[in-house]
């Protein structure tokens, strides 16, 4: 297995899984599943977070990406477990009594049903506030950490974190250098005392290129979106591929965003999908667009992946799109371009879902987990490290509660 780290090429994304899978990553928030993310993979990290019916969160998969301090030096321990072996094919503890987990390549957050904000992994750039902020020796804890309370929700983005409190109010932690807080890079690089960015927000979501290319985007209370940072390949949606160092607004009547590497999703109330971005990888269905464009209806939520896309319709069966590189479709292709130029449909009884680097993963309405593609850091719960699975498969059995029955 190899350390991913980023030396002159562009990080491809999201996902450090939340499944991370590595996207992020993260997984969508907002709606019925943004409310309680059941499973979770991290962009860029091969990390896979999950949360059990009694609201306790598990961790399993990669422990070295969590990117690299100022001094090159790779560290482990990612999972926010405590322990630093390299790789854990084995499910572990890491908090009780948690609501919603987002992780980046370089640090993960957690809220808490009573509103406390957790985070563990690398806090140099002030990505977990001032006090474990720049090189000292608290800025790498590897079992998650109180930050704030009162908080409603957070993501993780490479370098930086959004937290939303309680009164709606939206702040941003950490890197700067693409405007992702909002603020002209020139004038600020990185803001560990925190930035308040916009109010009236119930949603947020963040994505890097292992460092670079950061975006942001956040759903406020009347449905409105909208998005700031890097426009690398469109995809804020605005239209352009400028830049952006305050919000502009992009749709209104969202209720989910999800992010990928090269394309951005988002579902309307209605259950319409739309996205915009690039077409590479079959991402968008071969489509080029900077500015939001329809691709399904009757949806219920989305998650991008690095190269791919799942979608869960309303009659909950799950379908894919992208590339099937590594079995990232979940349909037994294995190819960089897939020879399916439509949505797949790959299961059903779907409850939540979550896209990554190299893996897709569903929980289906009995709980159970299910997943596919690369297994190099463990993240399908094997020690067998090159398994490679073209097919969804199950992982683990009934202990994860699906999203639409979470308080």
């Amino acid at each position: 297995m190899s350390v991913r780290r980023r030396i002159d090429v562009l990080f491809v994304v999201l996902f450090t899984i939340l499944i991370t899978i590595s996207a992020p990553a993260a997984l969508a928030w907002g709606g019925d599943s943004g409310k309680a993310l059941v499973v979770n993979a991290s962009q860029g990290a091969d990390q896979v977070y999950a949360i059990a019916e009694d609201n306790t969160l598990y961790a399993w998969g990669g422990q070295q990406s969590f990117w690299w301090n100022r001094q090159d030096e790779l560290r482990f321990g990612g999972l926010g477990t405590g322990s630093l072996l390299e790789q854990n094919p084995t499910m572990a503890m890491v908090l009780a009594n948690v609501k919603s987990v987002s992780a980046s390549s370089t640090h993960a957050l957690a809220v808490t049903q009573d509103g406390k904000l957790y985070g563990w992994g690398n806090a140099q750039f002030g990505n977990m506030g001032e006090q474990y902020y720049g090189d000292s020796a608290n800025y790498w804890p590897d079992t998650p950490v109180l930050i704030l309370d009162g908080v409603q929700a957070a993501a993780a983005g490479d370098t930086y974190s959004l937290v939303v409190m309680d009164n709606g109010d939206l702040w941003g932690y950490g890197g700067n250098e693409d405007g992702q807080l909002a603020v002209t890079p020139e004038l600020l690089v990185e803001y560990p005392q925190g930035i308040k960015i916009m109010d009236h927000v119930v949603a947020v979501n963040a994505v890097a290129n292992w460092g670079e290319q950061c975006s942001s985007f956040a759903i406020q209370a009347d449905g409105s979106l909208w998005g700031w940072g890097s426009n690398y390949m469109g995809r804020l949606g605005d239209g352009s591929e400028e830049d952006r160092y305050s919000p502009v607004k992009i749709m209104e009547d969202v209720s989910m965003v999800s992010l990928g590497e090269y394309a951005t999703y988002a579902v309307k109330d209605d259950g319409s999908l739309w996205g915009w971005g690039s077409g590479l990888y079959n991402c968008l269905l071969g489509v080029n667009t900077t500015s939001p464009t329809l691709f399904m209806e009757d949806v219920r939520a989305v998650s991008a992946g690095r190269y791919f896309a799942l979608v869960i319709q309303k009659d909950d069966t799950l379908w894919a799109f992208g590339s099937a590189k590594n079995g990232l479709l979940g349909n037994g292709e294995n190819a960089i371009y897939s020879q399916e130029a439509y949505p797949v449909q790959i299961m059903e009884n779907v409850a939540t879902i979550a896209a990554g680097d190299h893996n897709g993963f569903a929980v289906k309405q009995d709980g159970t987990l299910w997943g596919w593609g690369v297994n190099d850091d463990g993240q399908l719960m094997d020690s067998d490290y090159e398994m490679l699975k073209l097919q969804p498969a199950q992982i683990s059995s009934g202990m994860l509660k699906n999203s639409r029955d979470r308080k």
